[in-house]
């Protein structure tokens, strides 16, 4: 048992030998990011900063790709997104952020492409969008809802395009249109109706 630790122990002192640091510099001085390379690639933690000093990025290299998690921050330090990288690819739940720290979207990749459900939110806390992804687009029923909370739309996907009949609401929750779609176009009949619920045309 110590022969192997003794000999994990030599290889981390190799790996380390090996790697040497690298910083680079925005015009103004302030560092623009540091990190380890080796053998001429990125390797281990990399941290990315503003020209005003304020961290952007920061995650793991391996072999010069991008992989495990990663954070990105806003300009005012709030986190902006966190979620984990395969091979350069964003895989596994992603979350996304407003500026005031509330959450903006939330979802998942597959194979970098957006996959399944994901919600999308305002930045007063209400739900803003819910629907469901397959290889990167749109598909089946997705809600679009007003900062209050009503109902604003809803309707069908097929292949990344409006389908099938779709309801649009007023902020009060009265119905301000009704019609159909095919392949992304409105199709057929449109009728509108005003707050109070009264049909216009």
């Amino acid at each position: 048992m110590k022969k192997i630790i003794l000999f994990m122990a030599v290889a981390l002192l190799a790996t380390i030998a090996n790697a040497q640091e690298q910083k680079e510099y925005h015009k103004n001085g302030q560092l623009m990011n540091v990190g380890f390379m080796e053998n001429g690639e990125r390797n281990g933690e990399w941290k990315f900063y503003d020209e005003n000093g304020q961290l952007r990025n920061v995650g793991e290299y391996v072999n010069g790709e991008r992989t495990g998690e990663w954070k990105v921050y806003h300009e005012n330090g709030q986190l902006n997104q966190i979620g984990k990288l395969e091979n350069g690819n964003p895989t596994g739940e992603w979350k996304i952020y407003h500026e005031n720290g509330r959450l903006n979207q939330i979802g998942k990749f597959e194979n970098g492409k957006l996959s399944g459900e994901w919600k999308i939110y305002h930045k007063n806390g209400q739900l803003n969008q819910i629907g469901k992804y397959e290889n990167g687009k749109l598909t089946g029923e997705w809600k679009y809802y007003h900062e209050n909370g009503q109902l604003k739309e809803i309707g069908k996907y097929e292949n990344g395009k409006e389908n099938g009949q779709w309801k649009f609401y007023h902020e009060n929750g009265q119905l301000n249109q009704i019609g159909k779609y095919e392949n992304g176009e409105p199709n057929g009949e449109r009728k509108y109706y005003d707050e109070n619920g009264k049909f216009i045309k």
